[in-house]
């Protein structure tokens, strides 16, 4: 509960200092599809705002497998959106304010809410070509 308390606090005390750049945001909360029960999730956004690219993966991976386009920021939240043209695919939300996230597919009829905390840029994979 305390680690919960002091990320928390960071995260907000981030939030109303300068935007950072470049960073990850660790989550961990609830994954469920439409025909599942919820189950524990944990995941990271890396995210480079200047660039508007981000990713999402599982926790325990290094590298994202899918650099995404599209970084939205305003003084409350970051949205991430995968999309195509004509078509949203994911949308994701996470509160500048207490850490709050949630994604929803579309395309794949999930969704996850967590709680983030902001960790260090781990950068995103090399192109291979």
């Amino acid at each position: 509960m305390l680690k919960l308390a002091v990320s928390l606090i960071a995260f907000i005390a981030q939030s109303s200092a300068p935007l950072p750049m470049q960073f990850d945001l660790l989550c961990e909360g609830q994954w469920q599809s439409r025909l599942k029960q919820p189950e524990p999730y944990k995941f990271r956004y890396v995210v480079d705002i200047e660039q508007k690219k981000w990713c999402k993966n599982a926790a325990d991976m290094v590298k994202c497998p899918v650099v995404r386009q599209m970084v939205r920021v305003d003084e409350t939240r970051y949205t991430f959106v995968e999309s195509a043209p004509g078509k949203l695919f994911e949308i994701d939300y996470v509160d500048r304010q207490t850490g709050k996230s949630i994604s929803i597919s579309r395309k794949y009829q999930w969704a996850q809410k967590g709680d983030c905390t902001v960790a260090p840029f781990s950068g995103f994979p090399t192109p291979k070509m």
